[in-house]
């Protein structure tokens, strides 16, 4: 009989623990849905779209949309709470350097981006791709936009805003 009783708790404990589980990645999924959509000054900009076109030198932070979000959690299972935490912080300190800089902020879900530079011609980058999920696009204007690491983005920013 102490035997059943123990096994019956122990499922108890076990399902307890796998719904609390899931609660808290579904509660992590929703604030990382937060924390990509918030946007710091009127200076700067939240963007959803499908296509995006940015005319002027901008750094342009990219996130995946709710879509790819879904599929980025059922690919990368728990490492993707993981990744998503460390590219939250990552946008947060170099979109601090940005501002601090006087260098306009752009974010976005969008699925496409066209950059149109001073001379007339256009650029797209396609977000659809597998390789975008989190990250930072520079344009200054004039040449064609680079991703830079969100992590330091202070070398990259310095050498290409100012040409």
């Amino acid at each position: 009989m102490k035997s059943r009783f123990s096994i019956l708790a122990f499922s108890l404990l076990i399902l307890v623990a796998c719904n609390q589980k899931k609660d808290n990645k579904l509660s992590q999924v929703k604030e990382i849905k937060q924390q990509a959509g918030k946007v710091d000054s009127s200076s700067n900009a939240f963007v959803q779209s499908e296509t995006l076109q940015i005319n002027e030198a901008s750094a342009v932070y990219f996130h995946p949309d709710s879509i790819k979000l879904q599929k980025l959690e059922q690919t990368l299972g728990d490492k993707f709470f993981a990744d998503a935490e460390v590219s939250m912080g990552n946008l947060s300190t170099s979109r601090d350097y940005l501002i601090r800089n006087k260098i306009k902020v752009v974010e976005t879900e969008a699925r496409q981006l066209t950059f149109k530079k001073a001379d007339g011609t256009v650029k797209t980058v396609d977000l659809s791709n597998s390789k975008y999920t989190w990250g930072l696009l520079l344009f200054n204007g004039i040449d064609d936009p680079i991703e830079v690491d969100m992590a330091k983005p202070e070398k990259a920013t310095d050498a290409y805003m100012k040409k």
